[in-house]
């Protein structure tokens, strides 16, 4: 996959979650299911970001 296709893909997640838990802020769904951890992620690919997300799903 691309940037792009990670991206939204990620989204696609975020989306979903954010209908299954509507109650949930955003940025609670973000760190809830892995896309935001401690330390700087500015410049992290999303192809990490989107594993570490699908890793969390899976748990």
């Amino acid at each position: 996959m691309n940037e792009q296709e990670y991206n939204l893909k990620i989204l696609d997640i975020i989306r979903a979650k954010a209908q299954e838990y509507p109650d949930m802020r955003f940025h609670q769904l973000l760190w809830a299911f892995g896309v935001t951890i401690e330390g700087d992620q500015f410049y992290e690919e999303s192809e990490v970001t989107c594993n570490r997300l699908l890793e969390v799903l899976h748990k």
